[in-house]
């Protein structure tokens, strides 16, 4: 992943970031989630005042009224954070169901853009966003097309992206969404199980989406096709190798070793399994959403459980049970 030493810099360019658990709580008091007739991306909630404003000037409209944008962009930035949790939890049950069918390469990307869907999630239910304006939209200034806002609980703060050296080498826009995650190291006051976990980018990032994606190199593109070139018995036998995803259940370390024997039981299987990265980002967003003061009813018990029935309980009842168990336990 993309490492940027000097954290001076960004230190004092995003000041208060992220914001205090107090103050999200205060932020989101409250707060009922509307829903939106015509949803279109958050940016489009700054074109008009961009159009006639320099980022800068705008920062200091917005923060003029704090109360009143802040009641429209705690909407904008909750809608989006559903929209990107939903997307995030039906990657991870396609992770799971590509697993277990032997398309390694596919499941590894698919895994890669569950954890890309929940950084979104995540950092929005932080009312924090990366803003990345349309070519096509009239600005003051072309070099403000690309920003990152977040409300420090006070007010909101802007960065231009293009006069920032912590995005320097951070070139595309998946980049910058993980550089802005990895600056999430703050983050004791929300007391939530597995939230130091989830920062950590071992299993998935962006590095090894493209390689496994793209590659041409033995062993790190498709690397289950290997070995085509040899006879098809050769071919099948490597084929054959791959792990296959069995029914234990990943959402609890009790359940997942249930009626094996604990003398040959490894917590590091449990531990060590590539989904309880996507898992565990699922719990803590459903955790933190749960403790804060908003009233909703976009992410619910009923829905999750319907999807997941959908796609996994045929192959995979005991992970399907124990993620329905597991989300009652946090919902209810």
């Amino acid at each position: 992943m993309i490492k940027i030493n000097d954290n001076k810099i960004f230190k004092k360019s995003l000041n208060d970031f992220p914001i205090s658990y107090e103050k999200l709580c205060k932020c989101y008091s409250n707060f009922t989630a509307q829903f939106e007739f015509h949803r279109s991306p958050i940016d489009s909630q700054f074109w008009g005042l961009l159009e006639k404003k320099s980022l800068i000037d705008a920062e200091k409209e917005i923060n003029n009224n704090y109360s009143k944008w802040l009641e429209t962009l705690r909407q904008r930035h909750f809608y989006m954070s559903s929209t990107s949790f939903y997307r995030s939890f039906q990657l991870f049950l396609a992770y799971l169901t590509l697993d277990k069918y032997k398309y390694k390469t596919w499941g590894d990307v698919t895994g890669y853009y569950s954890r890309f869907y929940f950084i979104q999630a995540f950092l929005n239910l932080l009312q924090c966003s990366l803003i990345f304006v349309k070519s096509d939209i009239k600005m003051k200034n072309n070099k403000d097309r690309n920003f990152i806002i977040y409300n420090s609980g006070d007010k909101f703060v802007f960065l231009n992206l293009n006069k920032s050296k912590l995005f320097s080498e951070a070139s595309g826009s998946h980049q910058k969404w993980w550089r802005l995650f990895q600056e999430l190291d703050k983050l004791e006051d929300y007391k939530i199980e597995n939230i130091d976990f989830i920062l950590s980018d071992g299993y998935f990032n962006p590095v090894k989406r493209n390689k496994v994606n793209y590659s041409h190199d033995y062993l790190e593109g498709f690397i289950e096709l290997e070995w085509f070139d040899t006879g098809l018995t050769n071919m099948m036998a490597h084929f054959n190798m791959q792990h296959t995803r069995s029914d234990r259940d990943i959402t609890d370390i009790d359940r997942f070793f249930k009626g094996y024997d604990p003398e040959f039981s490894d917590e590091g299987d449990f531990y060590g399994d590539e989904a309880q990265i996507m898992w565990c980002s699922i719990k803590v967003y459903l955790q933190l959403l749960n403790s804060l003061p908003i009233k909703q009813d976009f992410i619910a018990l009923d829905k999750l459980e319907a999807l997941s029935r959908e796609h996994i309980q045929s192959i995979f009842p005991n992970i399907h049970s124990g993620i329905v168990e597991s989300c009652r336990e946090i919902l209810d």
